[in-house]
């Protein structure tokens, strides 16, 4: 099964995309542009179109109009202090998608093709946006005794009621079933006999005040300038070395926290503006 969906309609004069980047988020974005004339089209990366974010619910309701359950249906959204009229409706043997001032006609038989797209992005994403994401080490007791159990295994012994720390943020905890109050406690499934563990773990003091400062880890050392471009996203996810970004013109991308010459919060749930190394942008098509 895909982990993202991208389809496209195109006419005349508007063209519409469908797009979910994975199944487990809540949500798809629908793009649109417009052809200015002759074969040129609006360009998204110079902030051209118009992409609004739809939920889980919404989905539905368009549904219910392209299931015919229904005749029409209405809502508008309001980002940025800007608010965008959105609505579906039938029109004979036609289905009109009306996005601010964005009006995208569909026949038979797009109109089947979105119907069962977003048929199957509902069902797909009421399975696996609800549930626990498969990234977590230790998404079930049984995974995680085993883990700590192999982890155990392989380590030698250390001195009893002792916690070492290097530079590496490497510690040796021993009897954590004598220490429930410990933060180390989090980590379900694990027996008594399975008391001295190695746990290699990135220590952030008060993650809510983190906000990563630009030159840490990215300083440019040389003498020659760096050839960067502005662009605006998402943080999707982070790791210690990449952050998963979601771009203003729906593409998804991991980037290499050095390629990044800019403050970045994950703590942010909005847009946000990165100054990233232009080939990496290249590379990737992030800026598309």
């Amino acid at each position: 099964m895909a982990n993202s969906h991208n389809q496209s309609f195109f006419g005349q004069n508007v063209a519409m995309f469908v797009r979910s980047s994975s199944k487990f988020d809540d949500f798809i974005f629908v793009q649109s542009i417009k052809r200015k004339g002759g074969n040129v089209w609006e360009k998204p990366s110079q902030g051209e179109g118009k992409n609004i974010k739809i939920s889980l619910g919404e989905m539905i309701m368009i549904q219910k109009v392209l299931n015919r359950e229904q005749e029409t249906w209405s809502t508008y959204h309001r980002y940025k202090e800007e608010n965008t009229q959105i609505s579906v409706n039938w029109q004979e043997k036609a289905i009109w998608i009306n996005i601010g001032e964005y009006n995208k006609k569909l026949k038979s038989p797009n109109i089947e093709i979105l119907s069962l797209l977003i048929n199957h992005l509902i069902k797909e994403k009421i399975e696996f946006s609800t549930g626990r994401k498969p990234d977590d080490a230790f998404s079930s007791p049984s995974k995680a005794s085993k883990k700590l159990h192999n982890l155990h295994n392989a380590t030698p012994k250390p001195s009893l009621n002792k916690i070492q720390s290097n530079r590496n943020s490497e510690k040796i905890v021993t009897n954590l079933s004598s220490t429930p109050n410990t933060q180390n406690t989090r980590h379900q499934g694990w027996s008594e006999g399975d008391s001295k563990v190695i746990i290699k773990e990135e220590i952030i003091n008060n993650p809510s005040n983190i906000f990563h400062k630009k030159g840490i880890s990215n300083k440019n050392t040389s003498s020659e300038p760096i050839d960067t471009r502005n662009i605006k996203g998402i943080i999707q996810r982070e790791t210690p070395k990449a952050l998963l970004i979601r771009f203003e013109s729906g593409i998804e991308s991991w980037i290499p926290k050095s390629t990044i010459h800019s403050d970045f919060s994950s703590q942010i749930t909005g847009l946000q503006s990165f100054l990233i190394q232009s080939w990496v942008l290249d590379k990737k098509n992030a800026a598309t």
